[in-house]
């Protein structure tokens, strides 16, 4: 004879206690610890100082494409264009103070990336922040100055070995 649903619940109760023992209990909150939740770890935020560096990674080199481009199409119209005299000749003053503006955009794009690469390198050191856009600000502003550097070897470079020039 087989033992029936009944026996074997009455077996279960006596070796474990009670019916509402032996039943798995489920998670409640209010048992826990006095009916509040254990306060969850706030998620890391992302640097600040990280973002900054990214921020102006993305405005150097905005302002570097600029002003090279710009700086490419007025030499080609001036070199292109009669009325304007030779590219050895006098340069007409908008055209100097033209050339003068996107100067300084250049350098104040380099400065910006060098401030990038502080920043970027600051926040690679803060504790409990995400350091994701540290990381890409410092690689980014690193190759906008280094190519900048590299322009400037190669333009001296080409400047030393043209006759005439010192």
């Amino acid at each position: 004879m087989e033992p029936t649903n009944e026996k074997l619940k009455s077996s279960q109760t006596e070796a474990t206690g009670t019916a509402a023992e032996a039943a798995p209990q489920a998670y409640n909150p209010e048992h826990s610890n006095g009916g509040t939740a254990a306060p969850s770890p706030s998620p890391r935020k992302h640097s600040g100082i990280g973002v900054a560096s990214f921020i102006l990674s993305l405005v150097s080199f905005v302002g570097l494409v600029g002003a090279f481009i710009s700086i490419t199409v007025l030499t080609a119209n001036f070199a292109s264009n009669p009325d304007m005299g030779l590219p050895g000749e006098t340069m007409p003053m908008d055209l100097i103070g033209t050339f003068a503006f996107l100067g300084g955009i250049v350098v104040l794009a380099i400065i910006l990336a060098l401030v990038g690469c502080v920043l970027g390198l600051v926040g690679l050191f803060q504790k409990d922040k995400l350091k994701l856009f540290s990381i890409l600000g410092m690689i980014f502003n690193t190759l906008i100055v280094g190519f900048f550097l590299i322009i400037i070897v190669i333009s001296a470079l080409i400047g030393a070995s043209l006759p005439g020039v010192i």
